[in-house]
């Protein structure tokens, strides 16, 4: 499985990354936080759709790289 997983990363860098495995691997980073975010409003949605509210809303910040201007 790792030598499988291996192959991906190293295929998926050639592709898509011009051979920068290490801005993949910042990308990853920054998908894994936004998972986590993802998550906490999905909880917290049910949570409060499950104590009596018709509508809930959550607004996400557009999550970019630290050095990028939001706009």
């Amino acid at each position: 499985m790792a030598e499988i997983g291996a192959k991906g990363f190293a295929t998926t860098v050639a592709r898509h990354w011009n051979g920068d495995r290490q801005g993949y691997r910042d990308y990853l980073g920054l998908r894994r936080h936004e998972q986590q975010i993802e998550s906490f409003v999905e909880r917290e949605q049910a949570r409060r759709l499950a104590a009596g509210e018709k509508i809930v809303c959550h607004e996400l910040p557009v999550l970019s790289d630290p050095d990028e201007l939001p706009f």
